[in-house]
C-alpha cells in the first residue's frame, strides 16, 4: 500500500492552486515553497543570508527573503530557463560560473546556473512566466501529477514515466521544460525538508513536525 499517495496528492492540488492564481493574476515568477521547507544554516551563514543561527536550521526572516530575491535575480539572467529548482539534487553539467547556462560573460556572482539531472523533492521551485502559461493552456490542473516528479516528467529527456507524458502531449504539450538549478551546491540546494533534520528536531519544540509532514512517517 502506498503510503505516500494522500501526501503526494495533496502536494501537487496545492501547488496547481498556486501556479493557476500566479498566471491568472499576471505575476513574472512564482515561487512554490512545500509546507515543510527549511533553508539549512550552512546554506543561510555560506550565501551570507544569517549570522546568528547556531544551530542547524536558520529561522531568520530575512533568510527567505534575500533566498528569494537571489533566485528571480538568477531567474531573470537565464531567461531561457522555464523553472530553478532550489531543493537537493543532481547536475546534468558541471558546476561553476561558465559551466551551466548562463553566458560566459556574465557576472556570476550569485554563483551561475547549470542545468538540472534529477530532483529528490519539490520544496521550492521558481516558475517562469513560460511554465505558468503551460499550465493555464494544458489545464495541467486536470491531470494532477505527484509534485516530486514535477521537473523530471516535464523536462527530462526520458521521463520514466511516458504515461504522463503521453497523457500531456494528447491535450497539447509539445516543448520540454528548461529546468536550471543555482550551480553553487546543486546537491545540497538552497531549500532542504525538515525531515533532513531529525537528530536536531527531536529536542525542540518541531519534535513532531517533521513527521507530520510527510504521511509515510504515520
Amino acid at each position: 500500500r502506498d503510503t505516500n499517495w494522500p501526501g503526494a496528492a495533496s502536494c501537487a492540488m496545492s501547488h496547481i492552486r498556486g501556479l493557476i492564481k500566479a498566471a491568472l493574476e499576471g505575476y513574472e515568477f512564482a515561487l512554490v515553497f512545500e509546507d515543510d521547507a527549511v533553508i539549512p544554516t550552512s546554506v543561510a551563514t555560506t550565501r551570507g543570508w544569517c549570522e546568528a543561527c547556531e544551530g542547524q536550521l536558520c529561522f531568520c526572516p530575512s533568510a527567505w527573503a534575500f533566498c528569494v530575491q537571489e533566485a528571480v535575480d538568477l531567474m531573470r539572467r537565464a531567461p531561457q530557463l522555464d523553472l530553478l529548482y532550489l531543493g537537493v539534487g543532481e547536475a546534468f553539467e558541471p558546476p561553476g560560473p561558465h559551466g551551466g547556462i548562463l553566458a560566459e560573460e556574465s557576472d556570476d556572482d550569485l554563483g551561475g546556473v547549470t542545468e538540472m539531472g534529477y530532483t529528490w523533492c519539490a520544496e521550492a521551485i521558481l516558475y517562469a512566466r513560460s511554465a505558468l502559461e503551460d499550465v493555464l493552456a494544458l489545464k495541467l490542473h486536470e491531470r494532477i501529477w505527484a509534485q516530486d516528479e514535477t521537473i523530471p516528467h516535464l523536462y527530462s529527456q526520458k521521463p520514466w514515466n511516458p504515461r504522463f507524458m503521453e497523457s500531456l502531449k494528447s491535450v497539447g504539450f509539445k516543448r520540454r521544460w528548461l529546468a536550471g538549478a543555482p550551480a553553487d551546491d546543486v546537491e545540497e540546494g538552497w531549500i532542504q525538508q525538515l525531515e533532513f533534520f531529525k537528530e536536531e528536531l527531536n529536542s525542540t519544540q518541531l519534535a513532531s513536525a517533521w513527521r507530520s509532514s510527510n504521511s509515510s512517517e504515520l
